[in-house]
């Protein structure tokens, strides 16, 4: 959506240089997927499995590599299940018999044959602790289900327990509550809930028959209670006391579920949906219960036998990654593929991203089955990211901050001055120096100064805390305030011995400061003053300011990039970096442990947990950078 107040005409200013979609190239996690041995009905071949290694934004791709885990003398081949601790990743062989421990650093790797006091049986699946202390085999001994745990310093075994008189099932899925720590393993017949702190075991939805797939699907934690999918529904089951919290009902029958700690929402895989007997993904919101069909997965399901199968998330929440393993009938074969749901936009965004071990899309492989998804927390999808605004309005995306759409290539009266964030970091708005605001995404427009003649042009925007509302203010010191944003007072009408340049809100959106050239702070509503340059001689002026939503201070920047900090820890500034001047302004992180700082020709650099995750430094513009918005910004 865009919108904006007053005509647009005059001079055409030309564009940003290719004023779409710049989301650079974000700084990727992996994925790991566990696959299972195949053979392909195209010409007979036989695929090893292993562990792919995926690339998470561009399933479609397949496997950079299959690290092969064939330990065993039996030749059995695959990957039956796959855990990773710190840079460990760890394999287990199709036959259940052994590991494989691959430096994810190095690439080389350790056999270990599994073994203990006690004989452990073929382990089915594998799970580490969130801690990576433990890593936790579920295997099949004597018809009983039999849990050992590793310590994964000294590789030896400290616990074992056999959870009869549990029915096995060989195609569960264990996970552990990333809160407690407890080990949820489904069952046949329930789930088994163990406390590795005591090593006990209680048994959950005890004699529950999971229907038409023969098991009880993947447990998820929404940071407070497990969901457990059973027949057409999901129960939610306290984590405190293992007690029912509520029943919700799934139009098919639920596979796995899978949320981030904390999320509004838990995610289901569900089969045999509609006429179609589609395998389709939703989200159930946790604060209200309902349930919203947000995408397929697999279409006309109806031709195949679903099965269980893995879901994962990402480590900063905004994937969702979910597998299909399945039987069908046209053509007879097994195989097994991955979709993405974007959790921001509650959106599936890759429904064929994997098929098969080789990872090519349309293929199916006889007997090829996602065994694991695993992705890896130490290289996640950005949490972080920004956006650079050019004067002509050429919006360009870094990080997690998508592209909604720009100004570039739109004739405008006056040239645009500042950009700040949208609700939920899903849109943005530009501010013009006429005050005209253009708004993108999910940034509602709730008015602007375009039209209303300005004593002095606007400088600078800045966002309420969420994202509600917003703040223009003016090279004399004047202040308009739209949406949520409350007028506290401004320096409009005030002597000033240079002129403001810059706007920061405070952390609860209560008050906000002015910075002016000369490094002069003016703090209004709820900002402490905690000093400034004013007065003092500076090398060159002050363009821009942000506040540390962990102090409730601030810091200035130059445009030679000198930093100022007051009340907010100095973490580095770009002089003598190389960082192309003048620089323009600055952002600082959500946590306010780091931020950014932005030079007129697109370079940027950050600091403290600021990532850099690309820039415009280094690409021809049309026109010069003049400012940056950032996701999950404290100002």
């Amino acid at each position: 959506m865009l919108s904006w107040l007053g005509a647009i005409g005059g001079v055409d200013v030309l564009a940003a240089a290719a004023s779409v979609d710049h989301s650079g190239v974000p700084a990727t996690s992996t994925l790991y997927v566990g696959e299972d041995p195949g053979t392909y009905i195209n010409d007979g071949t036989t695929q090893p499995g292993g562990i792919g290694i995926f690339d998470p934004t561009n399933l479609a791709k397949g496997p950079s590599s299959i690290l092969s885990v064939n330990t065993s003398t039996s030749g059995s081949q695959g990957a039956l299940s796959v855990a990773l601790v710190g840079n460990t990743l760890i394999g287990l062989s199709f036959d259940g018999k052994s590991i494989r421990r691959f430096n994810t650093l190095t690439g080389s790797y350790v056999d270990q044959t599994l073994s203990a006091p006690q004989p452990i049986g073929s382990v089915l699946r594998m799970v580490a602790s969130p801690d990576g202390a433990a890593l936790y085999l579920v295997s099949y001994v004597n018809n009983a289900v039999e849990v050992t745990a590793v310590n994964t310093f000294s590789w030896t075994v400290t616990n074992q327990m056999a959870l009869s008189p549990l029915v096995p099932d060989t195609t569960m899925f264990p996970t552990v509550d990333p809160r407690t720590g407890d080990l949820w393993i489904p069952q046949y017949e329930g789930v088994a809930v163990i406390d590795p702190t005591t090593w006990t075991s209680t048994i959950v939805l005890a004699d529950t028959n999971s229907g038409l797939l023969g098991s009880i699907g993947q447990v998820a934690f929404d940071g407070g209670d497990a969901w457990i999918p059973v027949n057409r529904s999901l129960v939610e089951i306290s984590t405190s006391d293992l007690s029912t919290v509520r029943t919700i009902t799934l139009p098919g029958q639920a596979i796995a579920a899978a949320a981030a700690p904390g999320g509004a929402d838990v995610y289901a895989t569900v089969a045999w949906v509609s006429t179609n007997d589609d395998v389709d993904v939703f989200s159930v919101s946790v604060a209200s219960g309902t349930t919203t069909d947000i995408g397929t997965l697999l279409a006309r399901a109806g031709q195949s036998q679903p099965e269980t199968a893995p879901m994962a998330v990402s480590a900063d929440g905004s994937t969702v990654f979910a597998a299909v393993n399945t039987y069908t009938w046209t053509p007879d074969v097994y195989f097994g593929m991955i979709g993405t749901v974007d959790t921001r936009s509650n959106t599936v965004t890759d429904n064929l991203g994997y098929t098969g071990p080789t990872g090519t899309p349309g293929e199916s492989d006889d007997s090829s089955q996602v065994t694991a998804l695993v992705p890896d927390p130490t290289s996640p999808y950005p949490t972080q990211g920004y956006w650079q605004v050019a004067s002509d309005g050429g919006v360009f995306s870094f990080g997690d901050a998508a592209f909604y759409g720009s100004m570039g290539g739109t004739p405008l009266n006056q040239p645009i001055v500042g950009i700040t964030a949208g609700p939920d970091d899903r849109g943005y708005w530009q501010v013009a120096s006429d005050g005209g605001i253009f708004a993108f995404g999910s940034s509602p427009f709730f008015g602007s100064m375009g039209g209303t003649r300005l004593d002095k042009p606007v400088v600078g925007i800045a966002s309420t805390p969420d994202r509600k509302g917003y703040w223009e203010v003016a090279s004399d010191g004047g202040v308009f305030a739209f949406g949520d944003a409350a007028f506290y007072g401004s320096m409009g009408g005030h002597p000033l011995n240079q002129p403001i340049v810059g706007i920061a809100s405070t952390p609860d959106g209560k008050g906000y400061f002015e910075v002016a050239a000369d490094g002069g702070v003016f703090a209004f509503g709820d900002a402490t003053f905690a000093g400034s340059m004013g007065g003092h001689p500076l090398n060159q002026p002050i363009v821009g300011i942000a506040t540390d939503s962990a102090t409730g201070g601030y810091w200035m920047v130059a445009s030679d990039g000198g930093i100022f900090a007051f009340n907010a820890p100095f973490q580095g500034s770009p002089v003598g970096t190389g960082l192309a001047q003048p620089v323009l302004g600055m952002a600082s992180t959500a946590d306010g442990s780091g931020y950014w700082v932005q030079g007129a020709g697109g370079a940027l650099d950050g600091f403290g947990d600021a990532g850099n995750y690309g820039s415009m430094g280094g690409t021809p513009l049309n026109q010069p950078m003049v400012g940056m918005g950032t996701t999950s910004a404290a100002a």
